[in-house]
């Protein structure tokens, strides 16, 4: 991959662990600051402004430097990279091997697609040094059969492992912070009950709230069980996708099966491109 990958992939690091650890911090600081509103002392009043001042700067933080809009950015810029990459490596259409000056294509197409992130006035600092071609150039010179097995073993095979293994990761997220929303739910109500009774008198009742509300914002900051369908789908298709590679054999019908097989991948691209522009 050309340096323009491993920034994006940098920016997406960073942007992503800035995000959902300033997140996490903020809720938790939320439940304490609950807990804290049980304690009839004035030093836990004091300590219960902190805790919800200190969420307040968190959330202001992450807002602040758009550590979000990196994660996106990061994540949209990489697929993008990547699809083209391959597509010229392996003489996939536009960069077919009949194609005119296909090098030129390829960094020009590159160029577009940062040029589109500063359109949305992204952070990404492209690299300043250009890439050396020569490996991919190199590459493209190799037989069909040659070209085939390498896409098939380390793009086709290794995406659909990639998106198979996260999507399962991220459906058991999903079933373990909803089930955690729900005992926390249950918990409340069971406050809830014994306060009516008179069975207790702490207000237990809000510091489940807060924790129930906590995990359900984490669930959502995650967008796991939407994410694990998206991959679930894209895991079918590449399944498909590998099946139909064994029939190609001509150099016209490789350039198009790349094409559509980087489509089918390329819903990555656009899923991050549309959650960084809000739709």
């Amino acid at each position: 991959m050309p340096g323009l990958y491993d920034a994006a992939e940098r920016l997406s690091e960073r942007g992503q662990k800035w995000f959902k650890r300033g997140t996490l911090a903020a809720l938790v600081l939320l439940v304490v600051a609950s807990v804290l509103g049980l304690i009839a002392e004035p030093w836990a009043g004091w300590l219960s402004a902190l805790a919800f001042g200190g969420s307040i700067v968190l959330t202001g933080l992450t807002v602040f430097r758009k550590a979000e809009d990196d994660w996106y950015d990061g994540r949209a810029l990489g697929e993008s990279v990547k699809t083209l990459t391959w597509k010229y490596a392996v003489g996939g259409e536009p960069f077919a091997r009949s194609e005119n000056e296909p090098t030129s294509a390829y960094e020009r197409m590159l160029g577009g697609v940062v040029e589109e992130l500063r359109t949305l006035r992204s952070a990404f600092d492209p690299p300043r040094e250009p890439d050396d071609l020569s490996p991919l150039t190199k590459f493209r010179g190799a037989g069909l059969g040659d070209r085939q097995a390498v896409y098939r073993e380390q793009r086709l095979q290794g995406q659909r492992k990639w998106y198979s293994e996260r999507g399962s990761e991220h459906r058991r997220t999903a079933r373990a912070w909803q089930a955690a929303a729900g005992v926390l739910q249950a918990a409340g109500v069971a406050a809830g009950a014994l306060k009516g009774l008179d069975v207790v008198d702490l207000d237990l009742l809000s510091v489940f709230a807060a924790a129930a509300a906590a995990a359900l914002a984490w669930f959502a900051a995650g967008d796991y069980r939407k994410t694990a369908r998206a991959y679930a789908l894209t895991t079918l298709e590449l399944d498909r996708t590998l099946e139909a590679a064994e029939r190609i054999q001509s150099e016209d019908d490789w350039a198009r099966f790349v094409a559509d097989a980087e489509q089918t991948m390329s819903r990555e691209h656009t899923t991050w491109l549309a959650r960084r522009r809000g739709l």
